[in-house]
């Protein structure tokens, strides 16, 4: 009867051992997938950000472009009015516009 505790319990320190020795090699898998998924994680927010900044920049760049665009069309209609008036009254008249009749031909 002695003999067969011992027997007994050999088996069940076996049994545990290897219940131990199968959790610790799951507990390793679970730990090296979320250090993968943590890894994927941070370089998926990386791309992310880096996505955000550029699409910010981009935004800034397309906006300064339209404003330069803007400034720059509101100056050529400026200098276009200028030259129309200048050439409505000619090299030849002093007076304002009102005052002297555009020619036929220049109309």
């Amino acid at each position: 009867m002695y003999f067969s505790l011992q027997e007994e319990h050999a088996a069940q320190k076996q049994n545990a051992q290897q219940e131990l020795s199968l959790r610790e090699r799951a507990l390793s898998a679970i730990q090296s997938e979320f250090a993968s998924l943590k890894r994927r994680h941070e370089e998926q927010t990386a791309a992310s950000d880096a996505a955000r900044r550029d699409a910010a920049l981009r935004d800034g760049r397309l906006r300064r472009e339209v404003e330069a665009a803007r400034a720059e069309a509101e100056a050529t209609g400026q200098q276009l009015a200028k030259l129309q008036v200048g050439w409505r009254r000619g090299p030849h008249c002093a007076q304002p516009h009102s005052a002297a009749p555009i020619p036929a031909y220049m109309a």
